[in-house]
């Protein structure tokens, strides 16, 4: 490792040991987890994080999406959001089906959604890649 990737690097070790130990207390612990961060369904602690971790991440990784269609050059790098949202979500719902047990109808069809935006986001990818290396060649 060169001296300039040191800095990034540090960066993204502090960034991986911050969101795995946050994602794993919560999965591990997702009622004391909602207690500690004062969430009820239907307050408004409740309503900004649903509004934030839902609504506000799809939005920003839709929008990326649709810049990318006029930014060929951002294309390869705008199929990994929905990759790694749809991963962490069916990661989250196996843990869930784990520690929890059989959800509800609206989780499978969820799950199924999350499914095949995955494996249509890694398709894509996978074809964005060959393509960029065919206009190299």
């Amino acid at each position: 490792m060169n001296k300039a990737e040191r800095g990034p690097v540090a960066i993204l070790c502090f960034l991986s040991v911050a969101y795995i130990a946050f994602g794993g207390w919560v999965a591990l612990d997702p009622v004391g987890a909602l207690s500690t961060m004062a969430l009820a369904w239907g307050s408004e602690e409740g309503l900004f994080e649903l509004t934030s971790n839902y609504a506000g991440i799809n939005l920003a990784a839709g929008l990326f999406c649709l810049y990318a269609i006029c930014r060929p050059a951002l294309r390869s790098y705008a199929f990994l959001p929905p990759m790694i949202l749809n991963g962490g979500y069916i990661l989250g719902r196996f843990l869930s089906l784990v520690l929890v047990g059989a959800p509800g109808s609206f989780v499978i069809a969820a799950w199924v959604f999350e499914v095949v935006a995955f494996a249509v986001s890694l398709a894509g990818w996978r074809m964005q890649l060959s393509a960029s290396k065919e206009d190299v060649v």
